[in-house]
């Protein structure tokens, strides 16, 4: 979903900069380094992780560099995990990667994942079934409670490619968005002003009555868009 507004000039490695200067000044604000924490085990992990993937019959065509981002997510973040659990994460940071950045090759199978899943068919794509492999196998690694997240949190990964393509280039009134956010502010200026636990005060504010209104009116666009490509598929 697009806002109406001017286009930033900024170029490509501006933002880039911009982006790696803000990242760099908060890590050192928190006392934290920028530079991968280096392991021995990682060049290892890294071959096993790729043979791995090639055993399980994972799409590599379509994983070559995604598999790349979640092994450095696993050799970076999770170091300290049982190689099981870092071989997971490294496949689930891919595969979900891959499907985000390929939403038009398998709009289908994303839009209808959900109730394959459930009834334990097959998918449209290779990668699709990979996701649904290893999700399968999720329950085996994480306790019950994490195991739900992860689960919840897949689908409703899925349906969010699904609402943002769908709504792809609907444009929001700038003047909504504004307004929206003044509600915001407003509230949150409340809050600093006489903070409560309760939310019953801040409901008689009138500015949260307009957010709602504000909020109700984009949602009803939003809603709109959604349905109407599946009313079409319907008929």
């Amino acid at each position: 979903m697009a806002i109406e507004s001017t286009p930033l000039r900024n170029t490509r490695q501006e933002l880039q900069d911009g982006v790696r200067t803000i990242v760099t000044e908060f890590l050192s604000k928190c006392k934290l380094t920028s530079y991968i924490p280096y392991s021995h085990d990682a060049a290892t992990f890294e071959h096993e992780c790729w043979a791995e993937a090639h055993r399980r019959g994972y799409d590599i065509v379509q994983l070559t560099k995604h598999l790349h981002v979640g092994i450095l997510v696993s050799n970076a973040a999770y170091f300290y995990q049982s190689h099981e659990l870092k071989l997971y994460i490294a496949y689930f940071t891919a595969l979900m990667l891959c499907v985000d950045d390929n939403y038009d090759l398998q709009s289908d199978g994303i839009i209808h994942f959900m109730e394959r899943y459930q009834r334990g068919e097959r998918h449209s794509t290779q990668v699709l079934n990979n996701i649904a492999d290893l999700l399968a196998h999720t329950s085996s690694l994480f306790d019950p409670v994490a195991t739900n997240l992860i689960m919840c949190s897949s689908f409703l990964f899925m349906n969010a490619m699904v609402i943002e393509n769908i709504t792809h280039g609907q444009k929001v009134s700038i003047s909504i968005t504004l307004e929206i956010l003044i509600c915001f502010m407003t509230l949150y200026h409340s809050y600093l002003q006489k903070p409560s636990d309760t939310l019953t005060i801040y409901v008689a504010c009138p500015a949260f009555r307009k957010l709602i209104r504000y909020s109700s009116s984009v949602h009803q666009s939003i809603l709109s868009s959604i349905s109407r490509p599946f009313r079409n598929l319907r008929t």
